[in-house]
């Protein structure tokens, strides 16, 4: 049975976080019948009505954001990282906005030399920990050629 908070995925393809079910109705309904649930579809800001017969429980993985390690050049050529999902959003907010980091506000523009993908939280996380643990040699190093944080080379 859904549950608010399922990620579900209709008979089209698209994707979906179920905000709200039709609490009498589901109540009312046998398990062969359907009843009305409330989406709110990806990249949508609305909700949009659907019935449960028409939607596939997804787990969770499927429709994840990734997180990125993320490194910026100060104006003062200084080296800032960070973990964010969305780097150029991030970006505009280390320039334009108060949300950026505390450091990075007095050290504008800055610019983005490198991010590298990560499936979870923790996994981007670990790396941005590494990553910050390596000399600044060895971080321009990894920038330059693309290669990931591993974390070997901190001595």
């Amino acid at each position: 049975m859904i549950k608010k908070g399922d990620l579900v995925r209709d008979y089209d393809g698209k994707i979906g976080v179920v905000v709200e079910i039709d609490k009498e109705d589901a109540a009312q309904s046998r398990p062969d019948q359907w009843f009305p649930v409330w989406v709110k579809w990806n990249g949508s800001a609305d909700w949009e009505i659907a019935y449960e017969t028409d939607l596939e429980i997804l787990s969770k993985a499927v429709v994840e954001k990734p997180w990125f390690l993320y490194v910026l050049r100060c104006n003062d050529d200084t080296l800032y990282t960070g973990i964010t999902t969305e780097p150029k959003r991030r970006l505009h907010e280390h320039n334009s906005t108060a949300r950026g980091a505390k450091y990075t506000k007095t050290r504008r523009p800055v610019t983005l030399l490198y991010t590298k993908k990560y499936n979870s939280r923790s996994e981007a996380q670990s790396a941005e920990h590494k990553f910050k643990k390596l000399p600044r040699a060895k971080k321009l190093q990894v920038i330059n050629e693309g290669i990931p944080p591993s974390g070997d080379e901190v001595e």
